[in-house]
């Protein structure tokens, strides 16, 4: 389960680096007007994603172990 969480961390970590930056280069359709777009800092980024990568590791171990939540 170690790997499974350390692996989405580091996919969440490339996310929110690497395809915020693309998406802003390529001018990305954030679904919101240009003065409305809300600035988080990148680490802020970061922990969000390595947050929602955590937790989808978990559950995606559960259901490979067919255990319950």
């Amino acid at each position: 389960m170690d790997i499974a969480i350390a692996c989405n961390i580091l996919i969440g970590m490339f996310d929110a680096i690497i395809g915020w930056n693309v998406s802003i280069k390529l001018k990305a359709n954030t679904g919101q007007a240009e003065g409305q777009v809300i600035e988080i800092t990148e680490g802020q980024r970061i922990i969000v994603m390595a947050i929602i990568g955590s937790f989808f590791a978990v559950i995606g171990y559960m259901m490979a172990h067919n255990m319950t939540i």
